[in-house]
């Protein structure tokens, strides 16, 4: 499972983004439909994800493998006599070009922004053939489809006089129907964390909470942090898949987040000169607050974001509709 973190620190009202973004996969590969965030499509039919990564970008989900049509001609061929039905299949999956015009137009991109999703690999889950099982018909079933824009080739024959001119209805009409069974790579939102931060009231916490030389020690400060947490000093929000495995990367965003509350305490504490020479031990460093912190407006209300997303693969179907048109 491929993971990507980002951290988005947002502090108002100057509107001032910072966006970290540690990419833990390969280089190849790293655009997903972020398949917990469906897009609204109004009427139209049709189910369309938004990329993991790049604004604008939007992952569409073709309906069916549909007849191949180029200028006006189907490019499948049914053979019929008296004697012996073939018909040899070349369709794509797909979603009507009316139907993508009309999304591209409501989401304000342009069409090539619009793309299908593709799939690793599939396997027939039900097809035309087991209506016909024990007769005497020949399929041929493509065992792989790649991707959502090749040309799919199927045959089916027939030389049983009763069933030429059923299957040759089916054809020329609605057409026979196959269903299968693909996988394909897509993002999900692993969990996401919103903090907000009121610098001021934590200024004055620590203010009233100083000791007599006015030193604060690494591990008092991270007590009465997590104290002013319980407090409602710092507000979290915390949105988790529990499904989700723990992994290096957890770690690498709880450190992430640890350094977050580095730099806030940062903005409020300097580095203080040592008393001794070697630190107490357990307690860490000696910090002092800031003399010169001045409690402006725009720092009651400082947030950010983290957020963690994961790619798997994910199942579905799809049906093929054997038929001329």
């Amino acid at each position: 499972m491929t993971l990507i973190n980002k951290i988005k620190i947002l502090q108002r009202p100057k509107a001032i983004f910072l966006t970290l973004s540690l990419i833990l996969a390969s280089t190849q590969g790293l655009a997903y439909p972020l398949i917990d965030r469906a897009t609204q499509t109004g009427d139209l039919r049709i189910q369309v994800f938004p990329d993991n990564l790049v604004g604008g970008l939007y992952w569409y989900v073709p309906t069916s493998v549909e007849p191949v049509v180029e200028n006006g001609t189907a490019l499948s061929e049914l053979y019929v006599n008296r004697n012996e039905l073939l018909f040899m299949f070349r369709g794509q999956a797909s979603v009507s070009e009316d139907i993508l015009s009309a999304l591209a137009k409501n989401l304000n991109v342009p069409r090539s922004n619009i793309k299908p999703i593709f799939y690793n690999s599939n396997k027939v889950a039900a097809c035309a053939t087991d209506l016909f099982e024990g007769e005497p018909v020949q399929w041929m079933i493509p065992k792989q489809m790649g991707n959502y824009m090749e040309i799919l080739p199927f045959g089916v024959r027939t030389k049983n006089k009763e069933l030429i001119p059923v299957l040759s209805d089916y054809f020329n009409g609605k057409g026979l129907a196959c269903v299968y069974e693909y996988e394909f790579n897509a993002a999900y939102t692993a969990y996401k964390v919103h903090v907000e931060l009121d610098l001021n009231r934590i200024y004055t916490r620590f203010q009233s909470h100083a000791h007599a030389e006015g030193l604060w020690w690494e591990a008092d400060i991270k007590v009465l942090l997590e104290r002013m947490v319980r407090e409602g000093y710092l507000k979290i929000t915390q949105y988790k898949d529990d499904n989700a495995p723990d992994t290096k990367l957890d770690e690498q965003i709880r450190a992430a987040f640890d350094d977050v509350l580095k730099r806030v305490v940062g903005m409020i504490f300097t580095p203080a000169i040592k008393i001794r020479d070697e630190e107490m031990v357990g307690r860490g460093r000696p910090w002092s607050l800031r003399a010169d912190y001045r409690k402006q407006e725009e720092n009651n209300h400082f947030t950010f974001d983290l957020e963690s997303q994961g790619v798997q693969k994910k199942t579905s179907t799809i049906s093929v509709r054997l038929g001329l048109k």
